[in-house]
């Protein structure tokens, strides 16, 4: 009798705080059932879940920089603490979990914005992501202006932004890429002109 009165008794594992309750008293449950939504005292974290295609550039210890919607001026310093051994097959996400190096305006359940730094290179050669054809293919290209005649370059690409890309291999410096948004195709005359401003130049153009 005592065994079953004690199977009764619903302990928090630490201190804190019931944020919400499931069910009522007298309620029928079953195993596995939520009973009630707890925060305990203890350090807060960020759990976010991203897909499982990021899952290569994410380690633990790798640093972070999170923000609330509710603060989003202050962003604070996290690192990855853990990262789940499994994915989600509905969702085809991966959880992953920041310890936060200062807390004390967060509040649980708030929404956050994490910005994780994946890689990083000196001295890297970038373009507009707009500007790589095929992004995100085997085969990623641009079209830029060569010797009067819009010609096809393959690229190697490196780390990416939300709006860079970097080029490993394929562009130099001084390759002038074609906007895809110009009704031009590979093997078409191109005529480039210099900048406004520019000395000796007034415009730019390309046909």
């Amino acid at each position: 009798a005592q065994v079953a009165v004690e199977q009764t008794r619903i302990r928090a594992p630490l201190p804190g705080v019931v944020l919400k309750r499931h069910v009522e008293p007298g309620e029928v449950v079953q195993p596995g059932e939520a009973l009630v939504t707890f925060a305990g005292d203890g350090p807060l974290q960020v759990r976010i879940q991203p897909d499982e295609s990021n899952l290569a550039f994410l380690r633990i210890g790798q640093p972070a920089l999170v923000s609330s919607e509710a603060f989003p001026d202050q962003r604070l310093e996290a690192s990855i603490s853990r990262i789940a051994p499994s994915v989600d097959p509905v969702r085809g996400t991966v959880e992953v979990d920041l310890d936060i190096v200062d807390e004390s305006e967060l509040r649980p359940d708030m929404t956050m914005t994490v910005e994780i730094e994946v890689g990083r290179a000196s001295s890297a050669l970038v373009v507009p992501s707009w500007a790589i054809r095929d992004l995100g293919s085997d085969k990623p290209w641009a079209l830029v202006a060569e010797d009067g005649e819009a010609r096809r370059r393959d690229v190697e690409l490196g780390l990416e932004g939300d709006d860079l890309v970097e080029v490993v291999s394929g562009l130099s410096e001084t390759d002038r890429v074609l906007s895809p948004t110009l009704p031009i195709e590979e093997g078409d005359p191109v005529r480039l002109r210099r900048p406004r401003g520019a000395p000796g130049a007034g415009g730019e153009e390309g046909g």
